[in-house]
C-alpha cells in the first residue's frame, strides 16, 4: 500500500506543490508559520514521491530542530543538480533568482550546466534564451493539452479544426526537438522568438498542395503561426510564459504578404453565369454527380449560400417548415455552424423547392434515414474529421472534368456569388448577413458600398452588429423567413435548364435505396464503370419532358 503524502497540495493553475506547518518552537527563528514549495510540475505520480521525499526530509529536521531550535534546520535550501556532476545550492528563492539572473549574464556557464542533463525540464536549469521568471512552469506539451481542452470545452471547435491545430503543433515540436535538442517534455517558456522564427523559415520550405506550388504560400504560413501564438497566448493566461515568441514572426509573415500584393479577397472567385450553366448542364451534371449528396448539396449551395460543412451534416428533421410563414427551411445548428453567429435558420429557395427537393427529403424519412446525405462511410475515419473531404474531392474533379481549373473556383465559390448576387438585388446587409451565417460575405457585400462607408441602411457597423435583428423583425406583417426566401429567389436567377434539372432529380431519386432488403445502409446513383447503365440514364433524360 502507498504511502499517502497529506501535506501535498495542487494550485489552481495544477501545479503541485508541498506544505509544511512550521511548529511553535521554530517559527521565530524560520519567521513563518507555514513553508510552501512548489513541486513544479501537473504529474501527480512524479508530484507524489517528490512530495514523500521532502516529508522524509522534513521530518528528520523537525526533529533536528527541537534539539537545537536556534540552528534553524526547518529552512529549507534549493539545490539544482545538473545530472552531470554539477550540483550548486542556494538558500532561499532570492538567491535562486540571483543564481539565474547569473546564468543569464553568462551564457557560456548555462550552457555548459544543461548541455549534460538528465534530469526532468521542471528541474533542469533553463536555457539561457528562456530564463523569464514565470509563475507556473510548464511542459510543453502538457500545456498543448490543455489549450485544446480549452478550445474543446469553451470555444466549442469542431474536432476537425482541433485536429488541424494538434498538426500544427506536433509540427513545431518536432522541429523543437530536432534543431534545438527541447523535447515535449521541456518547458514551454524556453521556446524563443529565434527558434519560432527558425521554424516558420524551415516549414516554409515544405512543398505546397496545390499545382504549380512548390513550397507552401504565405497565408498557410499564417494560419500556423497563428494556431501557434492563440497557444502561447493561452501560456501567458496561464502564467506559463511572459512574452509570445510568436509575436516578431507575425509581423514578418504580415509585411511578407503585403510586399507581395497578397488580397485575401482573391482567395475565391465568383463563377460567372456560363461556368455555372457548364456546371449544372443537366445530361453533364446527371452523368457525373449522380449520388444523391453529389446532386443536391452544389445546388443548394447555389441557392442558399450555405457552406458545404453545413449542408452535407445535415439531418432530415433539419428541413422543416418555419412555424410561423410555413416556409421550408435548413437549420444550421450548434456543432456544425462554424461559430456562433453561424447558428441560424435558412429559407429554401422557391427554385429547389420545385427540383424535387422536399420529395428527397420525404424519401429519406421514409426509409428511416437520421442523416440527409447518408451515402458516404459516415463511420469511417474521414467522414468523422472532414465531413466535406469527398465531396469536396467530386466536386474539383467535375471543375476539372469542365475545364474550369482557376483554383480561385471552387464549391465556396458559390457562396460568393450568393453574396454578390444580394449586393446586386441591394438586399440589405442585415439580411443577408443573417441568411448566410455573419461575417464570410462582408467582402462582397462590401464592393457594393453597402457596409463599412456607413451608407447601410442600418449605418455603420455598430448599428448592424449590437442594434439591429433582423432576424426577428417582421416587416409589414410578412414573416422574417418569407422575406429572407425572397431574397434567395431574387439572387438565383441564372438561366439553367431548371426543367431538365428537375427530370434528373427524379433519377436520382429513384436510386436512393437499400442495396440489400435487409441492410441499414443506404446507397445513390451508379457506379462510374456502368456506361451502358449511365448511357440508359442520360437517354431518359433526354426523352422526358417535366409534366406540372
Amino acid at each position: 500500500m502507498a504511502i499517502k503524502s497529506p501535506r501535498r497540495f495542487k494550485n489552481r493553475h495544477g501545479i503541485y506543490g508541498v506544505r509544511f506547518l512550521v511548529p511553535k518552537h521554530a517559527q521565530a527563528a524560520v519567521g513563518k508559520k507555514e513553508i510552501r514549495i512548489s513541486l513544479r510540475t501537473r504529474d501527480p505520480e512524479l508530484a507524489r514521491r517528490l512530495a514523500l521525499h521532502l516529508s522524509l526530509d522534513f521530518e528528520h529536521r523537525l526533529m533536528a530542530s527541537r534539539k537545537h531550535p536556534a540552528s534553524n534546520p526547518l529552512r529549507i535550501d534549493y539545490t539544482l543538480d545538473f545530472g552531470n556532476g554539477t550540483k550548486v545550492e542556494v538558500k532561499d528563492e532570492s538567491d535562486q533568482k540571483l543564481f539565474l539572473g547569473l546564468l543569464e549574464a553568462r551564457p557560456d556557464i548555462a550552457e555548459s550546466l544543461t548541455r549534460t542533463s538528465e534530469l526532468p525540464g521542471s528541474f533542469a536549469a533553463s536555457r539561457p534564451e528562456s530564463l523569464a521568471d514565470v509563475p507556473s512552469p510548464t511542459q510543453i506539451d502538457l500545456m498543448i493539452d490543455e489549450h485544446l481542452d480549452h478550445l474543446r470545452s469553451m470555444e466549442k471547435l469542431e474536432l476537425r479544426t482541433i485536429e488541424e491545430k494538434r498538426r500544427a503543433f506536433g509540427h513545431f515540436t518536432d522541429y523543437l526537438a530536432e534543431h534545438h535538442d527541447l523535447q515535449p517534455l521541456g518547458m514551454i517558456h524556453q521556446i524563443t522568438g529565434a527558434m519560432f522564427m527558425g521554424f516558420i523559415k524551415d516549414h516554409a520550405k515544405r512543398p505546397g498542395k496545390g499545382d504549380g506550388e512548390e513550397t507552401i504560400d504565405s497565408k498557410t504560413l499564417s494560419k500556423i503561426t497563428g494556431h501557434l501564438s492563440k497557444l502561447f497566448d493561452y501560456a501567458i493566461a496561464m502564467q506559463a510564459l511572459s512574452l509570445n515568441p510568436a509575436t516578431g514572426a507575425k509581423r514578418v509573415l504580415v509585411a511578407g504578404r503585403q510586399s507581395k500584393g497578397t488580397n485575401k479577397k482573391k482567395k475565391y472567385s465568383v463563377l460567372q453565369p456560363s461556368e455555372l450553366a457548364r456546371i449544372f448542364e443537366p445530361a453533364s451534371y446527371l452523368e457525373h454527380m449522380n449520388a444523391g449528396d453529389h446532386f443536391w448539396v452544389p445546388l443548394l449551395g447555389l441557392g442558399t449560400g450555405a457552406r458545404m460543412g453545413e449542408l452535407v451534416t445535415l439531418r432530415v428533421t433539419d428541413v422543416a417548415p418555419d412555424s410561423k410563414s410555413g416556409v421550408w427551411r435548413l437549420s444550421v445548428k450548434d456543432g456544425v455552424a462554424k461559430n456562433d453567429n453561424s447558428i441560424r435558420q435558412v429559407p429554401i429557395p422557391t427554385k429547389i423547392i420545385e427540383l424535387g427537393f422536399l420529395d428527397y427529403r420525404a424519401k429519406l424519412e421514409a426509409l428511416g434515414s437520421e442523416l440527409l446525405f447518408p451515402f458516404p462511410d459516415i463511420e469511417g475515419e474521414t467522414w468523422k474529421m472532414d465531413p466535406s473531404k469527398n465531396l469536396s474531392r467530386k466536386f474539383g474533379l467535375y471543375l476539372d472534368i469542365l475545364d474550369i481549373k482557376d483554383r480561385r473556383k471552387v464549391f465556396h465559390s458559390l457562396r460568393h456569388n450568393v453574396c454578390t448576387m444580394m449586393g446586386i438585388k441591394r438586399v440589405p446587409m442585415g439580411d443577408a448577413r443573417e441568411i448566410v451565417g455573419h461575417m464570410e460575405q462582408e467582402d462582397e457585400l462590401d464592393s457594393f458600398e453597402l457596409g463599412r462607408s456607413g451608407r447601410s441602411p442600418f449605418g455603420g457597423d455598430v448599428h448592424l452588429d449590437h442594434y439591429t435583428h433582423a432576424a426577428d423583425l417582421e416587416e409589414d406583417g410578412i414573416p422574417v423567413m418569407q422575406r429572407f426566401r425572397g431574397h434567395l429567389d431574387s439572387a438565383l436567377v441564372y438561366k439553367l435548364d431548371w426543367d431538365k434539372l428537375a427530370v434528373a432529380a427524379a433519377i436520382v431519386l429513384e436510386h436512393v435505396k437499400h442495396p440489400d432488403p435487409g441492410s441499414p445502409r443506404l446507397k445513390s446513383g451508379w457506379h462510374t464503370n456502368a456506361a451502358d447503365y449511365r448511357d440508359e440514364m442520360l437517354r431518359r433524360l433526354a426523352g422526358e419532358t417535366r409534366s406540372d
